[in-house]
């Protein structure tokens, strides 16, 4: 791998803008098609339990599960959701495959997630049957049972392990404090959703996870967890960092075919 790599235009970089409302898009998505996407979470914040060094939302102080509850105030209610996605889905001009929980951090953070799930879920079968529910989650709820309830009950979630050992994961996740690396990998291995998928960016530099050392270990936690297919891509968007190295095609698909091979679960590169 050459080290010397740098993002394209990364001198001038500036992290994404955060989603100023509770619908945005549809985007169009390599792994989910067109998505229109669903934000929880603050307009004027990042909210998220974890600080990973290549957030394309910029870097800051994670907040654990436990310390959002003061922050409810400033959190869209559920009837807010409700309103917002039955407008947009109103006003949709064009074919969406997926509704996506995403957006400004981590969506399973709001305290009312498994009551939202549900009235979304209900809009979706009366009125966009077709639709598929996804969420693209970091794990790090995946231990509470109210939690796995609630995530169930979508068709597609996606759960982010990016690293192998704890040590790795807190140099790149940065996680906020009584956030577990053990704990999420035991409820990741419990949780037993058919369309499990596990996602991780995968990115060069010093002690970083595209080493085989990592890989190795990864693999070897991705063969408990069997997920249905796991799926890995490296940086599209400026992140936090500038020491941060993107992957080329070709290193992705060799890491990809080296942790299928270790793993015995389908790992892809996008």
């Amino acid at each position: 791998m050459d080290n010397s790599r740098k993002i394209e235009g990364f001198e001038n970089r500036r992290v994404l803008p955060l989603q100023k409302g509770n619908i945005y898009g549809p985007v169009k998505s390599r792994r989910l098609g067109s998505s229109l996407g669903l934000n929880l979470l603050p307009r004027s914040y990042k909210l998220c339990s974890f600080n990973c060094i290549y957030c394309q939302y910029g870097l800051n102080p994670p907040q654990s599960p436990d310390m959002v509850s003061a922050l409810y105030d400033e959190l869209p209610t559920v009837s807010a959701i409700k309103k917002a996605i039955l407008a947009a889905l109103a006003s949709l001009r064009e074919k969406i495959d997926y509704i996506t929980f995403s957006g400004n951090g981590e969506p399973t953070l709001h305290p009312d997630f498994p009551a939202i799930v549900e009235v979304v879920r209900d809009i979706r079968d009366r009125y966009a049957s077709h639709v598929k529910l996804a969420i693209l989650s970091n794990s790090t709820t995946i231990n509470k049972p109210e939690m796995v309830e609630a995530l169930m009950q979508l068709d597609t979630p996606i759960m982010k392990l990016d690293a192998g050992s704890e040590k790795l994961y807190k140099r790149i996740n940065r996680p906020a404090g009584g956030v577990d690396f053990n704990k999420i990998v035991e409820g990741l291995i419990e949780f037993n959703h058919p369309n499990l998928i596990i996602q991780a960016l995968i990115m060069g530099g010093p002690d970083l996870n595209a080493s085989d050392d990592n890989i190795i270990k990864w693999a070897s936690l991705l063969e408990k967890i069997k997920p249905v297919e796991v799926q890995i891509y490296s940086l599209d968007r400026p992140p936090a960092r500038p020491d941060i190295i993107k992957l080329s095609r070709k290193e992705l698909e060799e890491i990809a075919g080296r942790a299928s091979e270790l793993s015995g679960v389908p790992v892809r590169a996008f």
